[in-house]
């Protein structure tokens, strides 16, 4: 312990702390002195040196049966000073126990004790606890789900048209296909709107499932020029045309497809004919099932004009305008029954009918010089008379009357 100048120059000791003692010994010393005391503090002035307050062995003894040390405010064998704070900020002695203040509730107890009062510790899980692992398991769960679920359901679902669209190098990774220039759409992007439904006679609706405006200039056809339509080259000797048909002839400009006739001088440059013209089929490039077809024509000269035979008209996908052998047997048929207008000249084998084939009653629409014949036609070759095994592109229907047959099949034509 330390001492003050001041107190060491009066002989004096300093002042013990209630619950402490101390004893002199030979030295001069002492000791468990807890609390120093300032000279300079002017609230209390030491003793003198005369006053010491000493304890001997038997006070000392006396002393342990109080709760009060000997020299403590409590204690009548000694004289202390008065609780309080001096002048100074300087501490005063108190008196303490442990006991005391262990029984004493200061005012920030309540922050060293955070169970609310009447709490009870529970075992078992807590809610809180259930809600935290359900949490957990729901993330998991998610992440799981995210990274592996997902990934196999898409796979399941979507596997088999990915590998589809992979191997084919006209469509992107999600299916979509590119805008071709040597591929357009079979409706013309120029096509109004307007025009892509009506309604039919019958009253149903119609969507436009083709078009071409033909508003692109210079456009040529000859074969594998253009997607839709084809301009042949060839002498069209079923009607013993005049003229040859050359893709040449055949373009477009000023928004109108353009077929060209014109006179040729040297009819050697021209396969023998003076004339050449041109020709403009779709066949083999798209069909129809069934439905309306617009066409619109503007016709060289007026309707009294002779010596030209434009046209448009429609024929069966069996046949090819032209090529005879492809029309022999299937134009114009258009018979889907077992009987006579399926045989040759569509009479009968053993000249015995129809009457119109036979006799004429009106001696001015006799055909002598044709024999009296009804027509010339081979007969029908995909007739529904096919007998089954034999050859025949089908299809097989169903009929009440007589069971499975072959549909009659011609390759007819609509002028």
């Amino acid at each position: 312990m330390y001492q003050s100048p001041k107190d060491q120059s009066r002989g004096g000791r300093p002042y013990p702390y209630p619950s402490s003692r101390y004893h002199d010994d030979a030295a001069g010393s002492t000791e468990n002195a807890s609390l120093l005391h300032s000279a300079a503090s002017p609230g209390f002035a030491p003793r003198s040196p005369g006053s010491r307050n000493r304890f001997s062995h038997a006070s000392s003894v006396a002393s342990r049966e109080s709760r009060y040390p000997a020299g403590s405010p409590m204690s009548s064998t000694s004289q202390t000073f008065i609780p309080g704070v001096g002048q100074g900020g300087a501490l005063l002695p108190t008196p303490y126990h442990p006991d005391m203040v262990n029984s004493m509730r200061e005012p920030d107890d309540a922050l060293h004790e955070p169970d609310p009062p009447g709490f009870k510790y529970k075992s078992g899980a807590s809610t809180r606890g259930c809600g935290n692992v359900i949490t957990l398991f729901i993330l998991v769960a998610a992440i799981v789900g995210l990274f592996m679920g997902y990934p196999l359901a898409d796979w399941i679902y979507h596997g088999g048209i990915r590998d589809l669209i992979s191997s084919n190098i006209f469509v992107n990774g999600t299916g979509q296909a590119a805008v071709l220039a040597a591929v357009p759409s079979l409706i013309d992007k120029l096509t109004p709107d307007t025009a892509k439904t009506r309604t039919g006679i019958d009253g149903l609706p119609y969507k436009l499932v083709f078009s071409d405006e033909f508003e692109t200039p210079n456009r040529s056809f000859y074969p594998g020029d253009d997607p839709f339509w084809e301009a042949v080259d060839l002498w069209y000797g079923s009607t013993l045309d005049e003229e040859w048909y050359d893709p040449s002839q055949v373009t477009t400009g000023g928004g109108y497809l353009r077929i060209k006739m014109e006179h040729i001088d040297d009819p050697a440059i021209n396969h023998g004919l003076s004339i050449k013209s041109g020709m403009l089929q779709s066949w083999n490039k798209f069909c129809f099932t069934h439905g309306y077809i617009e066409v619109r024509l503007q016709l060289p000269g007026n309707p009294q004009t002779k010596g030209f035979w434009p046209g448009a008209w429609l024929l069966g996908n069996l046949g090819r305008a032209g090529f005879l052998a492809s029309n022999d047997g299937l134009w114009p048929y258009t018979y889907d029954s077992c009987d006579v207008g399926t045989l040759p000249n569509q009479t009968a084998l053993d000249k015995s009918g129809p009457a119109a084939a036979l006799v004429v009653s009106d001696p001015t629409r006799a055909r002598v010089q044709y024999n009296n014949e009804l027509s010339w036609l081979p007969g029908q070759r995909l007739s529904s008379c096919t007998c089954s095994g034999e050859d025949h592109p089908g299809p097989v229907i169903d009929d009440p009357a007589v069971g499975k047959r072959y549909r009659g099949r011609g390759s007819p034509e609509i002028d």
